[in-house]
């Protein structure tokens, strides 16, 4: 449980203070603080989430906290950064030197989040002009 702990005070503090862009920084800064990001990769060749592996234990992130689960950390990216791109009408991610395709769960997720922020961003312009 305190190990749990550790692992997700890191993540935060990586999120909030360092801000990484791509999922390349967020694994080398989290591994820079002794806690090492798996990726974990489908038979498909699909990024499906991710695990933690620090002090001898490994969890999936998912497990450590809700927050850290494959969809949200790509969200947190996304939000540093418009990080999701699209290659021949799939989504796709530089992920440790080579492109990987989402699965379509983090995909889906991506998609519902960058709608909403964009709906958000409307209406807040909407409302100024209107005023």
């Amino acid at each position: 449980m305190k190990v749990r702990l550790e692992i997700k005070n890191i993540h935060q503090k990586i999120m909030e203070n360092e801000r990484p862009k791509t999922l390349d920084d967020y694994i080398k800064t989290m591994k820079a603080q002794k806690d090492e990001v798996i990726p974990s990769i489908n038979k498909a060749n699909k990024l499906q989430g991710f695990g933690s592996s620090t002090k001898g234990q490994n969890f999936k992130a998912s497990e450590v906290h809700r927050s850290m689960s494959g969809g949200r950390i790509m969200a947190q990216l996304s939000q540093n950064r418009g990080y999701c791109k699209t290659i021949g009408g799939r989504k796709v991610n530089p992920t440790i030197g080579k492109t990987l395709e989402l699965s379509s769960n983090l995909a889906t997720q991506y998609r519902q989040e960058y709608h909403q922020k964009t709906i958000r961003k409307n209406h807040r312009y909407r409302n100024r002009v209107l005023k």
